[in-house]
């Protein structure tokens, strides 16, 4: 199946006709509609369940809650005079059928007259002409075997359905579900019913003999619960519906209040207490620099001038060390010379002549005065200065040229880091609205979030209970069908009643054997699913689903158990997905797949391997509704490739419309 085109007319927050072209392009498979929250994204989702399942597409409503959900779906805006009194939807697709491909044509429209709604058409076209070898009451079954409800949930699903299949609690309950609607169990359920309807009849001369007959007391009991049941589910649908109403008003609050400024606004007091914080880190940094400047700061900034006084200090230090040296040698040379000169200098000595000993003494002072030659290297004394005097000198030189620069440079970045982020700030604090005129969206916000938990909180009590009653309905069911093959097996003058429990008994084999098969197939293909969307190639070895409960296991590479529980936030995500689209892969229908908000609670990585991995593989055909931050500007640009087509939602809150254009947000 192929979705060709999709119009909506006054449906929710879309004023007038409205078409979107869904059809791929070659291989670009993906067409995305982005629209902030509150803009229609989900109104779209629901509008072609809506479309193709009409008064089941949020399980069985009386017609009455039918004509109530459709009348709320008209659109209606405050800034209207006259408000819509006419809503449609309509849905082009191509099907193929014994290799030929028709195009069916669906629309749903209905109307509201003098605060009344009326009466739903539904028409059905196959290439532009009525498909009439088919009662027009009976148009509804036609489409819901082209596209089976159940079966659509597994190519239809929102982050809401992600995320229950991604908690640790509802993901068995919500397996059990999906693999019973894409094994068409619920067949079998009904053969059942069947079956019990068959008994109760053909057993009513038996159970009015046999004392031990509670079939009347389980039947009534059996009534009850589904009526507690019913009642039961319809308030949770009623309570999500509400759910999701609450968050479409806080999407468009929140756009509105962006449009004012109001995200500045409530950041008022925290942009205040940081403008605070910086000026006081720039005072203290800037008492760091005045503290340096009257110490040697100064002489940092002539680091030159330092090397040269140092280096001087080195040469006027070594010059006196030269001149105390020297003072030594000249009282040495003395002594020596003394000693030549003096008058027994060479009296030890016989047989010398005076001549000789005055040619001796010659050459000994010649010796000497070579000897004890004073150096040329001395340089004049400028700073008279003790050596300790001195070295205290060299430590400062030291500091000024190597510490103080690094610690000023950290000082100076910091500062210039301070200034800019004040400027910020300051910027956006001139941008802040005044406080009446964000105070209304304020609250009205806050009242929005108040009742959404107050809703979140009744749908999940809801859920628990039908959970709770849906299992009391199963019990009774098994005890009622116990009851009447007891009596089928007691009533010796049929044979056909006798057959009914070894019927049952064929049907239950049935039924465990398609499981088996089933479970072993869809977990096959969520393993390898969920290894190509994961982050962590080697966190799964494999995922193994139990045929009895639908218990999911999962194992690494060493066949050791894995708490789902141990999953990060992320990983769950990705559980989901792929579970999801490993029973799409088991389904083996070519149907599309939609997606409305899939990503808000992913992580980079694992947004990255479900937008470059999932999407393009996903289905031939992928429509995916988006806000900018799920898919940002950056991941549009690495899913462009694959992007047949992209529209943008823009609800504008002055015309209480939302605008449909071509082209993303960017």
């Amino acid at each position: 199946m192929i979705l060709k085109t999709f119009r909506v007319t006054n449906v929710g927050v879309f004023r007038g006709e409205h078409t979107f072209d869904l059809t791929s392009r070659g291989s670009r498979s993906i067409v995305l509609i982005g629209g902030k929250n509150g803009a229609g994204k989900s109104t779209l989702f629901e509008a072609i369940r809506l479309c193709l399942y009409g008064a089941k597409v949020n399980g069985p409503l009386t017609q009455a809650q039918y004509a109530a959900y459709l009348d709320e779906k008209i659109h209606s805006s405050q800034h209207l005079l006259v408000q819509p009194g006419f809503a449609s939807v309509a849905l082009v697709v191509d099907v193929s059928e014994y290799g030929r491909v028709r195009t069916y044509e669906l629309t749903r429209s209905w109307t509201r007259s003098n605060g009344a709604l009326g009466s739903e058409t539904f028409e059905l076209t196959r290439d532009g002409v009525p498909v009439d070898e088919i009662e027009n009451q009976h148009w509804g079954e036609f489409v819901e075997d082209l596209v089976p409800r159940g079966i659509a949930d597994l190519f239809f699903f929102d982050g809401e359905r992600i995320q229950r299949l991604a908690r640790d609690s509802t993901d068995t309950v919500e397996l059990h579900d999906a693999i019973k609607s894409l094994l068409g169990l619920h067949l079998v359920e009904r053969l059942n019913a069947d079956l019990n309807i068959y008994l109760t009849k053909a057993t009513r001369h038996v159970r009015r003999k046999d004392p031990k007959d509670r079939t009347e007391g389980l039947q009534a009991e059996l009534r009850e619960a589904s009526q507690e049941l019913d009642a039961t589910a319809a308030a949770e649908r009623d309570a999500q519906a509400v759910v999701l109403e609450l968050r479409e008003s806080i999407g468009r609050v929140a756009s509105q209040l962006t449009a004012e400024g109001g995200t500045l606004a409530k950041d008022r007091d925290a942009l205040t207490e940081r403008r605070a914080t910086l000026i006081a880190r720039i005072q203290r940094d800037e008492d760091t620099v005045r503290e340096a400047a009257s110490g040697l700061f100064p002489f940092a900034v002539v680091p030159d001038l330092c090397l040269q006084l140092r280096a001087s200090l080195a040469a006027e230090e070594a010059a006196l060390e030269n001149r105390a040296a020297e003072a030594r040698l000249a009282r040495a040379k003395d002594e020596l010379l003394g000693a030549v000169h003096d008058d027994g200098f060479l009296d030890s000595v016989k047989g010398l002549s005076k001549r000789a000993t005055t040619r001796v003494r010659e050459e000994l002072d010649g010796v000497i005065a070579r000897t004890f030659a004073p150096s040329a290297g001395s340089c004049d004394i400028v700073h008279d200065l003790s050596p300790s005097k001195r070295a205290r000198l060299g430590e400062w030189i030291r500091e000024a040229t190597n510490e103080i620069p690094v610690s000023m440079q950290a000082v100076a970045k910091r500062l210039d880091e301070e200034y800019r982020e004040l400027q910020r700030i300051e910027r956006r604090l001139k941008k802040v609205p005044e406080e009446g005129v964000v105070a209304p969206l304020v609250a009205r916000l806050e009242e929005h979030h108040e009742q959404l938990e107050r809703a979140t909180r009744r749908g999940d009590e809801l859920h628990r209970q039908l959970q709770a009653l849906q299992s009391r309905h199963e019990r009774l069911k098994r005890d009622y069908a116990t009851e009447l093959d007891r009596l089928a097996t007691a009533d010796a003058a049929k044979a056909t009643t006798r057959l009914i429990p070894r019927l049952r008994t064929v049907l239950d084999d049935y039924q465990t054997a398609l499981l088996k098969r089933k479970t072993r197939e869809l977990a096959r293909e969520a393993t390898q699913c969920f290894e190509l969307l994961s982050r962590k190639k080697d966190r799964i070895g494999s995922i193994e689903i139990a045929p009895d409960d639908l218990a999911v296991t999962l194992r690494d590479h060493k066949e050791r158990e894995i708490e789902k529980a141990h999953l990060s936030a992320g990983e769950k995500q990705m559980y989901a997905v792929a579970m999801l689209w490993a029973l799409a892969r088991t389904s083996g229908r070519p149907l599309p797949v939609i997606i409305d908000t899939p990503m808000a609670r992913l992580d980079s990585d694992h947004r990255t391997l479900f937008l470059n991995d999932y999407l393009p593989a996903a289905s031939h055909q992928v429509i995916v509704l988006s806000t900018d931050k799920e898919v940002d500007a950056e991941a549009f640009t690495e899913l462009k490739p694959h992007i047949a087509r992209s529209y943008h939602l823009g609800y504008d809150d002055g015309d209480g419309a939302t605008h449909v254009q071509r082209g993303y947000f960017w």
